[in-house]
């Protein structure tokens, strides 16, 4: 079962962790992960088949922008229902 983890809010160029270590296989099973973003601007994971990949966020000058993030776990049998995770880049001024 994928668990993508809790949405967060972030000040732009910050660094960011998505946290997918919530994720288990019913039976035990090893678990493999693949992350995906859903919505731009387009940012690039450090390693979207970790539990746990990272990225910067974005610049953002005015306002805030929503990044989300898909996680599919697969644990050899089939692969997990999809849970998104969505992340918040706040700019430097509102």
């Amino acid at each position: 079962m994928a668990n993508a983890g809790l949405d967060q809010t972030v000040r732009t160029l910050s660094q960011v962790t998505l946290d997918g270590t919530g994720s288990f296989d019913p039976q035990g099973d090893p678990l493999t992960f693949l992350w995906t973003q859903t919505e731009r601007p387009t940012v690039k994971l450090s390693d979207p088949t970790s539990s746990t990949p990272s990225f910067r966020a974005p610049f953002e000058l005015r306002g805030s922008v929503v990044l989300s993030f898909e996680l599919i776990v697969n644990a050899g049998q089939q692969d997990s229902l999809p849970d998104t995770v969505q992340v918040t880049v706040e700019g430097l001024r509102p």
